[in-house]
């Protein structure tokens, strides 16, 4: 977790697993981040999309499988979905340059 990369992915997977954490659950910390990769599930997808929009990253490709999946489930149209979804993205997306900032500035000086 002090170094860029994607280590953590793995690492929290195990750490999960070790712990007695379900291994549909514990999962997600490789899925969030290869979505595009792995087969997932749509809790696994909005995990992905709700990384990604805490960040301020907008990731049209994720966005527009999460809300055709999450259409189907719900059987409704796409367009119409997005309709909806757009501008909460927008809003989640908007504060993530905010977010980071508080979360780099709590977490003190690099070791």
């Amino acid at each position: 977790m002090s170094r860029s990369g994607d280590l953590h992915e793995t690492s929290g997977e195990r750490l999960l697993l070790a712990h007695g954490v379900d291994p549909a659950l514990a999962r997600i910390c490789l899925s969030h981040a290869r979505w595009d990769r792995m087969e997932v599930s749509l809790e696994e997808l909005l995990v992905a999309l709700a990384d990604k929009l805490w960040k301020g990253v907008r990731v049209p490709e994720l966005e527009k499988l999460v809300i055709d999946v999450a259409a189907r489930h719900r059987g409704v149209d796409s367009w119409d979905l997005y309709v909806e979804l757009d501008s909460i993205f927008e809003s989640v997306a908007a504060d993530g340059d905010a977010r980071l900032t508080r979360s780099a500035a709590s977490k003190g000086p690099a070791v």
